[in-house]
């Protein structure tokens, strides 16, 4: 049995580049763009997917690599069949399909002729303590292109990914946190450094967007008999006039 020294020096090469990457930052989007480069190349593959879940297992974002070209896709027309990311998040084992037209998996990608249309492909999930984050799809043209060295590979690609996404993550929320508590100190000191309601509540709208980013909002205030609420500052509506005149009881 000969050893294909070539194949081995570049998975080596491939895993140094990967780590290299998980361990450069925490931009999560740069990263998985050069892990799908990488290991497209690695194994000799047409095209591979990698799709993102948000922590209520729904789809946040999926990459896709075709002819070395990288594409975003987020939720709306374009996203995957709801069934095939059901079947991604649901299966945490990995595998390979060595000849898609003779396997009954292959019924559930094929919705998505887009996404594959390969003749062979390996699968694996990215999940951390049993917590999916998402998956890794490879495909080739040809069947049986894929074997269990190449699922071992995805495999470890996957593991570090996982942690890279959990950190990246992380980082994302502690940012938003201090941004709220920076927003929020903002805010207290403008309501200290004037006296006049109306401009209190324009510079309270102004910094929330600073955290939310809306397309209009409003502030409403018990009127003086304490019944009735009432718009006293608002942001982003077509129709000011209108928004300013919006009565609750």
């Amino acid at each position: 049995m000969t050893v294909d020294v070539s194949q081995i020096s570049s998975r080596l090469d491939l895993l140094h580049l990967i780590t290299r990457e998980f361990n450069a930052g925490l931009d999560i989007n740069q990263v998985l763009h050069s892990v799908l480069s990488a290991t497209v190349a690695a194994v000799g593959a047409s095209d591979a997917t990698l799709f993102l879940f948000n922590d209520q297992g729904k789809l946040e974002t999926s990459l896709r690599i075709s002819n070395f070209e990288i594409k975003k896709q987020n939720q709306g027309p374009e996203a995957p069949d709801k069934d095939l990311i059901s079947w991604l998040r649901e299966h945490k084992q990995g595998l390979v399909i060595a000849d898609t037209s003779l396997d009954e998996r292959w019924a559930m990608m094929a919705s998505e002729p887009e996404l594959f249309s390969g003749g062979s492909l390996v699968y694996v999930p990215i999940q951390l303590l049993d917590q999916a984050s998402g998956s890794l799809l490879i495909t080739a043209p040809q069947p049986h292109h894929f074997n269990e060295d190449d699922l071992n590979l995805l495999n470890i690609i996957a593991e570090q990914a996982a942690i890279a996404i959990t950190n990246a993550r992380l980082f994302e929320a502690e940012r938003k946190r201090r941004r709220l508590a920076d927003t929020l100190t903002s805010i207290t000191h403008t309501i200290n450094s004037t006296l006049d309601l109306g401009e209190v509540l324009i510079l309270i709208l102004e910094q929330l967007r600073l955290v939310v980013d809306y397309d209009s909002s409003s502030i409403l205030l018990y009127e003086n008999d304490g019944d009735m609420l009432a718009v006293r500052a608002a942001r982003g509506f077509s129709d000011m006039q209108d928004a300013m005149n919006v009565r609750i009881s």
